[in-house]
């Protein structure tokens, strides 16, 4: 391979949106920073032949070239970009659904408690992979 598959395969890194994009964006981000982004290598199990490609394109570029692959750094610096833009998103809409009134949510109560129980994991999983800070 010539050409960087950080580059080639750019779109299932930075828009796709399905189980196996996601482990390889999450395998992604792990070579950019282990200690950050954690991998569970379990979930290549689900891999497809064409995305089990994509994952050792992905390994034996990064064993090549490590992080001296401008591609390979770029992605990786959109790929947090866009998390970082999803954390600011939904921690706009904990606080908008933390100052309404159960009552006045479109849905049961019920619903919505269930609703700012998934957006607080996810704000929480936010702030451990540093994508969000909480004001002090």
């Amino acid at each position: 391979m010539s050409q960087s598959p950080f580059l080639l395969r750019a779109d299932v890194l930075l828009i796709a949106d399905y189980s196996a994009a996601r482990t390889l964006q999450n395998f992604t981000l792990s070579l950019w920073n282990g200690n950050r982004f954690g991998f569970n290598a379990s979930n290549i199990s689900n891999f497809d032949p064409t995305h089990m490609g994509y994952f050792l394109e992905f390994a034996t570029w990064y064993h090549k070239h490590g992080e001296n692959d401008p591609n390979f750094m770029g992605v990786c610096s959109q790929m947090i970009a866009k998390r970082e833009k999803w954390a600011a998103a939904n921690r706009a809409e904990l606080d908008k659904l933390r100052e309404m009134d159960p009552k006045a949510y479109e849905g049961t109560t019920s619903d919505y408690w269930r609703h700012i129980d998934d957006l607080e994991r996810v704000h929480a999983r936010n702030l451990e992979l540093g994508f969000i800070r909480d004001p002090e």
